[in-house]
């Protein structure tokens, strides 16, 4: 064979069509997949033989929702002795052979469909009827294409577990709280290893607010259709927007997007995630739209009062250096319809840090799309960095203007500069007269990056700013958000 190439061989994280793929890029950083190092090692050596691998399951209850499956592209899978008993019936729904797909189906070969909720958490399905337990046999796989050659037996339990999608719970699942100053309503998803809502390692933990209401208008929302542990950063899938466990949350939701000790770091040994926790590196460059391994998450602590929620975390790690203390507190104002973001870090540890931070702002108000119903303003005239599709979004001096409401797979992205060294340039403004709100967002900081990204369910302007803490030094910064209503236009 003079030549053998993998297909697809790369991929734009934000608009992936076909999975695996054996590279990922984005503006500013590739990385390779487990098949790139995977296709490394075969072509840097030469296969003997395969020695295949037993592992023989106990059985393992497991409750889930939906159609359970197992399979994948290029994927041989055979399962022996595994069954799912329904919960209401003794009918057994037996897995059947399928080479493209594994499916568990009744004896009438209808698809067996589930409720419930996986007691790992890791698994959330949504459909009907129900399925009380899955006993677990072997599975053996052989992956055809995506690996080359590799042979193994695996317990069918957790062969479902890594084929199964998941669509968003509903909040009363997870830990979370509500605060409210008479005008405003703020829902917030609650920091917690075990039961939490998010527990990946993009976002910062704390103050995941995913729901604010005024006067009849919700401003945030789930922007996705459901999570698949098997998606990078998120997808368009048939119908679906399909979001990645790292990128699965709403509203206004913090990313420290350096990390700390990445570099220094062997694969397998610690760095920290700001506002995550101590992870374990992995081999490539970092990729903040891949999961990694939460080792030790910090010391959590939420104070609570009526309209204002406090988060605390305390973190140290003694292998890298790094530890510090990170305060944020969400606050509506008393009688105005405004919340302000406070935060803290203070450096408790031996070495500097250096990091940048912003918002994602991620934008679901009354559900309405983005398009030419909205304007958004800013106080500076604007500079693309690189020109956008003007056949969907267009910067007019101080405004980016959409042409068109965005639908099945469009995305527009703005990069823009323009700013200055003022914190007075932080300000924007988003209106839609066709539903009668709007919301002016201030910080307190000046800008080092600012853009905007949509898709047909959700828009986010995404202000960064820079973070350099000297040992036993403190760094504070806030967000403000001012929500009001307008006349409608017809």
């Amino acid at each position: 064979m003079p030549l053998a190439s993998y297909r697809p061989l790369l991929a734009d994280v934000n608009a992936i069509n076909w999975r695996p793929n054996l590279i990922y890029f984005d503006g500013v950083s590739s990385y390779g997949t487990p098949p790139y190092f995977v296709q490394k090692m075969l072509a840097d050596s030469r296969l003997d033989s395969v020695v295949p691998i037993t592992v023989n399951a106990p059985e393992l209850p497991v409750r889930m929702d939906g159609e359970v499956s197992a399979g994948g592209y290029g994927a041989e899978a055979e399962f022996q002795d595994a069954k799912a008993a329904a919960q209401e019936s003794a009918t057994k729904c037996n897995l059947e052979r399928d080479w493209s797909k594994v499916i568990v189906s009744t004896p009438t070969s209808q698809a067996c469909q589930a409720s419930g909720l996986a007691e790992s958490g890791d698994v959330h399905l949504a459909g009907t009827g129900a399925i009380s337990e899955i006993v677990a046999g072997i599975a053996h796989m052989t992956m055809t294409r995506t690996f080359q050659i590799w042979t193994a037996v695996l317990p069918a339990a957790l062969l479902l577990g890594l084929f199964a999608g998941s669509t968003p719970s509903p909040a009363a699942d997870f830990p979370e709280a509500e605060i409210s100053n008479g005008q405003l309503t703020a829902k917030i998803y609650l920091p917690d290893a075990k039961n939490g809502y998010y527990r990946s390692t993009r976002f910062d933990w704390s103050g995941a607010l995913y729901s604010l209401q005024y006067k009849g208008h919700e401003f945030y929302g789930t922007w996705y259709d459901r999570i698949d542990p098997k998606v990078i950063n998120w997808i368009f899938e048939g119908e679906e927007v399909v979001s990645g466990p790292c990128s699965a949350l709403a509203g206004p939701v913090d990313e420290f997007q350096t990390p700390l000790g990445w570099d220094e770091a062997q694969p397998g040994g610690t760095f920290i995630k700001l506002g995550v926790g101590v992870l374990r590196r992995g081999e490539g460059d970092y990729n903040r739209f891949v999961p990694y391994d939460v080792l030790n998450s910090g010391k959590w602590s939420v104070k609570k009062g009526s309209d204002s929620i406090e988060f605390t975390q305390e973190l140290s790690d003694p292998a890298s250096g790094y530890a510090y203390l990170y305060r944020k507190v969400v606050r509506l104002a008393e009688g105005k319809p405004e919340m302000v973001i406070d935060h803290s870090l203070k450096n408790t540890g031996r070495r500097a840090i250096k990091s940048d931070v912003y918002n994602h702002n991620f934008i679901v108000l009354n559900n309405q799309p983005p398009g030419p119903d909205f304007t958004i303003k800013f106080p500076f005239q604007l500079e693309p960095r690189r020109p956008p599709n003007r056949e969907l979004i267009d910067v007019r001096r101080n405004e980016i203007v959409y042409q068109k409401p965005l639908e099945g797979r469009d995305q527009a992205v703005v990069l823009f500069g323009g700013f200055g060294d003022s914190a007075k340039d932080t300000e924007m403004i988003i209106e839609n007269r066709k539903v009668g709100a709007g919301m002016r967002i201030t910080g307190d900081r000046p800008l080092i990056r600012d853009m905007l990204w949509s898709i047909r369910t959700v828009f986010a302007i995404e202000p960064y700013i820079a973070i350099d803490i000297e040992p036993g030094a403190e760094f504070t910064w806030k967000n403000m958000y001012e929500y009001y209503t307008l006349p409608r236009s017809n």
